[in-house]
């Protein structure tokens, strides 16, 4: 699985910004797959500049062109090409921690009042286009045409410019709802990690990235969160998420497999049997049987 702000920054196709974790890139697609599977360490904004393509979740599909804004929580997702015109697109990745200073900066508060938990939200946030946005992104294209790059000072102040636009003149309150309330919680943001992502093959160095922790402290706060190791705990919810898979879809076990985060067949049947009693097939049988009856 392909860490995007790691490929783009080290990477000489592309022109890009960078300023201590903050990434500027105005990024021309070189996949050749029609899918593919992606995570990104820290959130970003993507702006369509040219081309389609779609970001999709376990819980939605974004088909997004040109002028459109969507954005991304860190975490994996995958992504479909469309090969009848280049996909460009102006990537912003910006780190939680950014969010937080600019949040704490500017005093900004919650207001949760018929808003959706934060965890019950997409990983994928598709933004109403507004002319506030489109202005913006295009003032970002005028400096990737200019000779001499922008000042680090410049960059931090367009960014911190574009979350006080996405919190007082954005149309969606949850990303607002996002930035104010996750960015201060830590073992929230450790649980919106988890919760979305453990259906993906990340290894546990990858969600202790994802975490912004090293492996030993995203261990240990694991534990003191779950009160279950890491391990344990993605074998146990990929598990369950294989078997609603089972249940509601005609998917083949290979497909369901891939799509619980799981790699290995053997592997699977044998901790299914364990915790169910019965194989995956078995259980598809089962389940055929019952609804029939």
């Amino acid at each position: 699985m392909v860490n995007l702000p790691d490929f783009v920054s080290t990477s000489n196709h592309f022109q890009k910004f960078e300023v201590d974790d903050l990434l500027f890139v105005e990024y021309t697609c070189l996949a050749d797959d029609i899918k593919s599977e992606i995570w990104s360490h820290t959130n970003y904004f993507a702006y369509v500049t040219g081309g389609q393509k779609m970001w999709k979740t376990s819980k939605n599909e974004y088909l997004v062109k040109d002028g459109d804004l969507i954005f991304v929580k860190k975490g994996a997702t995958s992504v479909y090409q469309y090969f009848a015109e280049k996909f460009y697109v102006l990537f912003v990745f910006i780190p939680d921690n950014f969010i937080a200073d600019v949040i704490k900066k500017h005093g900004i508060k919650s207001r949760s009042a018929g808003r959706k938990p934060i965890n019950e939200t997409d990983k994928v946030i598709l933004l109403e286009s507004n002319e506030i946005f489109s202005t913006y992104f295009n003032s970002l294209l005028f400096y990737f045409r200019q000779t001499n790059p922008p000042s680090k000072a410049l960059l931090n102040t367009k960014l911190e410019e574009l979350i006080l636009s996405i919190v007082h003149y954005g149309t969606d309150s949850q990303l607002a709802h996002y930035f104010a309330e996750v960015c201060g919680n830590t073992n929230l943001s450790m649980q919106l990690v988890m919760e979305s992502n453990f259906n993906k093959n990340l290894s546990l160095r990858e969600f202790a990235r994802l975490c912004a922790k090293s492996l030993s402290a995203f261990k240990r706060d694991f534990f003191n969160l779950y009160g279950n190791s890491p391990g344990r705990w993605l074998t146990e919810k990929r598990l369950e998420y294989s078997k609603y898979l089972l249940e509601i879809t005609a998917d083949d076990i290979e497909e369901i497999i891939i799509e619980s985060g799981f790699t290995n067949m053997s592997h699977y049947i044998r901790v299914f049997k364990e915790k169910f009693g019965i194989t995956p097939l078995q259980y598809r049988k089962a389940e055929q049987h019952l609804n029939v009856h």
